[in-house]
């Protein structure tokens, strides 16, 4: 069993109840937000899954406006699942309604459609070099280079179950983090590795909640 919990506070920024309700942020309603990223002054951007659409909080003024509406015949948007934000402040989104990753410019206008064809994409993620991570639910994840070259870069493989990919992160050193939420485990890809670049890095040993060594953590989804 876990030794030790973290302590802290716990704040609502925004919302309520689930509706789709912009202005002060004590009012305002999200249908299902899935994702948040962060722009370089500090607003955050959230992916509104069941309203279709990418919402901003800005917490110096506490207002929460519409960046990139619900679908029409200029947004495409379809379950938004997950967003980030490179150096420039593109949004990229992508979308499991229609599996296609778009990026929008700062003020939500659509520039292009990254990646298409993609099935179930759940997670985002962003290197130094604003090469786009695409993790796919099914375990596979896929890199596209500034130049808009796609490469599949690894696939997590099964443990008892099929892999649920949930989160993907890029660290400064370049190495990737997925969450195998089916499996409880987090794996770490390392390009530079000579061999084994994909490894696990924690979990694996089933559903737990158990902290302190790496090897011997449990998660629970």
């Amino acid at each position: 069993q876990a030794s030790a919990q973290a302590s802290g506070t716990v704040k609502t920024i925004a919302g309520a109840f689930a509706g789709y309700v912009d202005g002060d942020n004590r009012f305002s309603e999200f249908n299902q937000p899935f994702a948040a990223a962060f722009d370089k002054a500090g607003n955050v951007y959230i992916a509104d899954l069941g309203n279709n659409a990418v919402r901003k909080l800005n917490p110096a003024t506490t207002v929460v406006t519409t960046v990139i509406p619900r679908p029409n015949t200029v947004n495409p948007l379809t379950q938004p699942v997950a967003i980030v934000l490179d150096r420039a402040d593109n949004i990229y989104v992508a979308n499991q309604g229609n599996g296609v990753v778009f990026q929008y410019d700062i003020n939500g206008n659509l520039r292009t459609a990254i990646a298409s064809g993609l099935a179930e994409p759940t997670a985002l993620g962003l290197d130094n070099r604003t090469n786009l991570y695409i993790a796919l639910l099914g375990g596979l994840v896929k890199r596209v280079d500034v130049k808009g070259v796609s490469t599949n870069l690894f696939t997590v493989p099964s443990g008892l179950v099929p892999p649920q990919i949930r989160g993907l992160t890029v660290l400064d050193n370049g190495r990737i983090v997925v969450s195998d939420a089916a499996n409880h485990v987090l794996w770490i890809y390392d390009p530079q590795a000579m061999t084994q670049k994909l490894t696990t890095l924690a979990g694996g040993k089933g559903a737990g909640f158990t902290e302190g060594s790496a090897a011997f953590a449990q998660f629970n989804q």
